[in-house]
């Protein structure tokens, strides 16, 4: 018995005893070895997807972050531009575009009204990327004031909902907007009120915003 003690407690004698111990859960079958086996593979997989997906998104953010942010920088002010100060800074480090955003009620002639999310641009707009309009036309030539009208660029689900075509007229407040294309994509996000309102785009000029977001190029401003 101290013999068995003995060898069993050597580094040999516990090679022997494990390997004893295996063939014998072996003689029960090898099934719960492939189950084992196909735990560890399903491990490494997930920690390798894991892993590529990461370097995935790091590397679209990487490429993709200018047109998806709309600048190098953004700056977001609330119920007030920038100043002279403000402006100066930041025209200062590059090019600038400044845009404002505000929520509204558009109504139709026919007294049907809907609420908005309105953002208004400045010319160069946008600093990266490419705002999607169809037709496409200049973004000037699409916010240009007409006949007494200011144009936009719509969001499709809000002709759909008002039962508008391109060419209708609404009204915003005591301003009058020609809807003359739709917005099918832009490069600069949405904001968080988008999820609970459709937009629309105009001129900035046409009416005074809330929100001002100021995007920056950074470089040599000359």
């Amino acid at each position: 018995m101290n013999r068995a003690a003995s060898v069993a407690g050597s580094p040999i004698g516990a090679i022997a005893l494990a390997w004893r111990l295996t063939l014998r859960e072996l003689r029960g079958g090898l099934r719960g070895f492939y189950v084992f086996i196909a735990c560890i593979a399903l491990g490494v997989t997930a920690i390798a997807g894991v892993g590529s997906l990461a370097r995935s998104l790091a590397d679209g953010l990487a490429r993709e972050g200018r047109v998806i942010l709309g600048g190098d920088i953004v700056f977001s002010l609330i119920h007030r531009e920038a100043d002279a100060r403000e402006r100066g800074f930041l025209e200062g480090k590059g090019d600038l575009s400044v845009a404002a955003t505000m929520r509204a009620m558009a109504r139709t002639a026919d007294a049907r009204a809907a609420l908005v999310e309105i953002k208004a641009v400045d010319s160069r707009y946008p600093l990266y990327g490419k705002a999607a309009l169809h037709p496409n036309e200049p973004l000037s030539e699409v916010f240009a004031e007409r006949e007494g009208a200011f144009g936009a660029a719509a969001d499709p689900a809000l002709l759909a909902r008002l039962d508008l075509a391109q060419g209708a007229r609404i009204r915003v407040g005591e301003a009058l907007i020609e809807i003359r294309a739709t917005l099918d994509a832009e490069p600069v996000p949405a904001s968080p009120a988008r999820q609970q309102c459709r937009r629309s785009r105009r001129r900035r000029g046409a009416r005074r915003c809330t929100r001002r977001v100021s995007r920056c190029r950074l470089g040599n401003p000359h």
